[in-house]
């Protein structure tokens, strides 16, 4: 199920909505997967404004079905994006600061890779 509204004043909403039910009569599911991920909302907003600004904001919540015992759990997530779009004659730039996992540290699909809180700033050039 998904929700995507937009205005004239550059604000878009989007959200999202996922739900798997699995059993484990499947054979691939009970040889190969502990877990499974069982629902998914999502919800994103994102407003440009003159002069080339950007900012956007995400949050996600992962909720995990156990099919036997599994080290993962359910996690949510949060994203942030600042960014502003730069022009020198012909040339187009992208300045952007992102921040990533702002709402802690998530372990998606595997417990040993672990995505910690992350800020970082990216420049790039159109040409």
């Amino acid at each position: 199920m998904q929700l995507n509204w937009k205005n004239e004043r550059g604000t878009r909403l989007f959200g999202g909505y996922a739900w798997l039910k699995a059993t484990t009569d499947s054979l691939l599911i009970r040889t190969t997967r502990k877990a499974y991920p069982a629902m998914a909302p999502v919800c994103c907003l994102t407003k440009r404004s003159r002069g080339g600004w950007e900012a956007k904001a995400a949050y996600k919540y992962q909720g995990v079905s156990l099919v036997s015992r599994s080290p993962l759990s359910s996690y949510n997530s949060l994203t942030g994006r600042v960014a502003k779009r730069l022009h020198w004659g012909k040339t187009a730039a992208l300045v952007e600061l992102i921040g990533g996992h702002l709402a802690g540290s998530v372990s998606d699909y595997r417990p040993e890779r672990e995505w910690d809180r992350g800020l970082y700033v990216r420049f790039s050039i159109d040409h």
